[in-house]
């Protein structure tokens, strides 16, 4: 998925043999979305919530498939700034179309898992008060179309801050495992060229 900033949409991965030396394989993964990266002062919220029927992007700007997260957020506070990571793991089902990395053309029904997640850089906001900081917050159906509109979209900035100025992403990826169809990588610091595809 291409990361839209502004809403923080969601959001990827693999052909292993090939991508072994590039940027975003595994190790990179758990390094770039490690809590010590982003963990200085305060954790100020821990939660977690799963996410139904999201619209997935890929180079061509189709929705190549539909995902199912279960996306972990931390948040933590350092004077009047915050750092945040979120982690997911789930699955998609691709929608038939433009494959993720734009190589080739994909039928509807291919089954595989997503992992990944992005890191914020510093950013500043009005902590919002009386909500649950800690632990699972439930499930919300996005309830996209196909075409990116998702009426029940649910971002845990707007729930949880106000007034945020500065909120941008340090890092983002992810990484799709489908078996036989291939693996594709979605990151930041990853080239299309070496990503890989579903097929």
């Amino acid at each position: 998925m291409r990361v839209a900033l502004a809403t923080i949409s969601t959001v990827a991965i693999l052909l292993a043999t090939s991508l072994t030396a590039a940027a975003g394989e595994a190790g990179d993964f758990g390094r770039q979305l490690n809590a010590a990266a982003c963990a200085t002062g305060r954790q100020v919220i821990d939660v977690s919530y799963r996410i139904l029927n999201d619209d997935d992007s890929g180079y061509a700007g189709n929705a190549w498939a539909v995902d199912t997260i279960h996306r972990h957020v931390q948040v933590w506070q350092n004077g009047d700034a915050y750092c945040a990571v979120a982690r997911d793991e789930g699955s998609f089902v691709t929608r038939a179309g433009a494959s993720p990395d734009n190589t080739t053309t994909i039928a509807a029904g291919i089954r595989g898992e997503i992992e990944g997640g992005y890191r914020t850089t510093s950013f500043s906001g009005t902590l919002n008060g009386g909500l649950r900081m800690r632990g699972e917050l439930g499930t919300y159906d996005f309830a996209c179309d196909g075409h990116f509109g998702c009426p029940g979209y649910f971002s845990w900035v707007a729930h949880f801050f106000s007034a945020t100025t500065g909120f941008d992403l340090a890092w983002w990826g992810w990484r799709y495992r489908a078996g036989r169809h291939g693996s594709w990588i979605d990151a930041v610091d990853v080239p299309q060229a070496s990503a890989g595809d579903i097929r």
